[in-house]
This record gives structure tokens, sequence and C-alpha cells, in this order.
């Protein structure tokens, strides 16, 4: 997770980001994903969003 969140702050691009779901309760098991809401300074397009869950 940390990983993710230096990610995010380097981009420079993200307002926010918000964690949520079984992680974000800490009830995550061996096969649960990361649940992001992520809020960018500009409306995302598809390729930026395919972009974004590529590099995550």
């Amino acid at each position: 997770m940390t990983e993710v969140v230096n990610y995010l702050q380097q981009r420079g691009d993200i307002k926010q980001a918000i964690l949520f779901g079984s992680l974000a309760t800490g009830r995550e098991g061996a096969d649960s994903d990361i649940d992001l809401a992520i809020e960018k300074d500009h409306r995302l397009i598809a390729d930026e969003i395919v972009e974004l869950i590529e590099q995550l």
C-alpha cells in the first residue's frame, strides 16, 4: 500500500484518493483487491483511467 500512496503523491495531478472496501476496514484476505476512488485536477478520459490502473 505504501508504494501506491507514494506513486499517487508523486504524480502531482491527484487531488485526493480514498481507500474503501475490505482493505480500508482491516478485513482484507489473501485474494482481496485494492478499492480506490481517485479525484484528479481534471476530468478523466478513458486512456488516463487505463494508464492509472496499469501503473497501480
